[in-house]
């Protein structure tokens, strides 16, 4: 199932501290993923069987936290210049791990929850349409193969294109940069 992530992407440690008041546990330091500080940050509840995505930004990072639930990540590198273009991930999230996802531009991800979930996600530049591209995340092309029947689709994630046409759509924006 996962190999490695595609390049530039990690997971953080995240330790908690427990005592007998409970747990107090630091969720993001600028000095982990070294960029720019988060400057949104979104608390999404997520039902079972919902999935996000699958989106790419060409000009932000996304910094998450599986505070509630289950979430499996589906990771597809986008960055033709990367050493891990065209490869898929997949790799599952819960609280207990103690851990945040690191996403960087160029690499197309999607969120499933299989169980009623929390997450936490810190955004490197405002959230907007503009930086918010898509596919559809059945794509036989993505390689990802998401658990469960179940699917709870946005509007927009229904109608999406497919995974050639985002990858034509981000190339051409590498373009213009």
């Amino acid at each position: 199932m996962l190999k490695k992530l595609p390049a530039g992407c990690k997971l953080v440690p995240l330790k908690p501290i427990d005592d007998s008041r409970g747990t107090l546990t630091e969720v993001y330091r600028q000095q982990w993923v070294e960029e720019t500080a988060r400057v949104q940050w979104n608390l999404v509840r997520s039902n079972a069987g919902t999935l996000r995505g699958v989106h790419l930004h060409a000009k932000r990072t996304d910094f998450l936290i599986v505070v509630e639930g289950e979430m499996w990540l589906g990771l597809y590198d986008m960055r033709r210049s990367s050493v891990t273009f065209g490869q898929s991930h997949l790799l599952c999230i819960t609280p207990e791990m103690n851990v945040a996802a690191y996403i960087p531009t160029g690499v197309a991800h999607g969120f499933y929850f299989t169980k009623p979930s929390m997450t936490l996600y810190g955004l490197s530049d405002y959230w907007t349409l503009d930086d918010d591209f898509g596919c559809d995340p059945d794509d036989p092309a993505l390689n990802i193969e998401w658990p469960g029947d179940a699917r709870i689709l946005s509007e927009r994630d229904t109608t999406a294109g497919s995974l050639a046409e985002m990858q034509a759509f981000y190339d051409k924006w590498q373009e213009t940069q």
